[in-house]
């Protein structure tokens, strides 16, 4: 089966069976939509929550945040056949960090951001209607995925915790 890595701030939407890889998720987030009908998914790597309609540089990366990924990914399925109705949604990472001595990051817009990841996530995917039907979200580690276009099925895979199916 075809294998591709999908980077920070990158939307991929697989038409034919295949791996969707990330590197590794802090607090940054995955999303995952799933068209079991036409075995169509999509895959984003998000790095923030919010886009800054004001910033002219943010626009042309909307991979990069939660709020516009979302309404791209959901775009990009639509166009090529997904029915809303048929989509459903995986929401991975937004992890919160420690310091190596052992204290949370004192700066709590830093230690909040990838809580603040999955938020955002979930009020949009609500507002298009699509389910959340699996969360791997928070802690303080690191995580990486494989998402298979064919079945739905995603692994996540952290040192903590080895490999796991959501």
């Amino acid at each position: 089966m075809k294998e591709k890595k999908v980077t920070l701030s990158q939307i991929v939407v697989a038409h034919v069976p295949t791996i969707l890889k990330t590197s590794e998720l802090g607090s940054c987030i995955a999303i995952t939509l799933f068209d079991k009908q036409k075995k169509i998914g999509a895959l984003g790597h998000i790095l923030l929550p919010h886009e800054d309609t004001g910033n002219k540089k943010t626009l042309s990366n909307s991979g990069k945040f939660a709020d516009s990924a979302i309404k791209k990914m959901v775009t990009k399925m639509q166009k090529a056949g997904c029915d809303l109705k048929q989509i459903r949604a995986k929401i991975i990472g937004g992890a919160m960090f420690f310091r190596s001595s052992g204290t949370a990051d004192k700066n709590p817009e830093n230690a909040s951001i990838g809580r603040e990841n999955v938020k955002t996530a979930k009020i949009i995917l609500k507002q298009f209607g699509i389910p959340v039907i699996a969360l791997d979200v928070g802690g303080d580690f690191g995580r990486r995925i494989e998402f298979d276009t064919d079945t739905g099925k995603v692994i996540v895979v952290t040192t903590k915790n080895g490999r796991k199916e959501i």
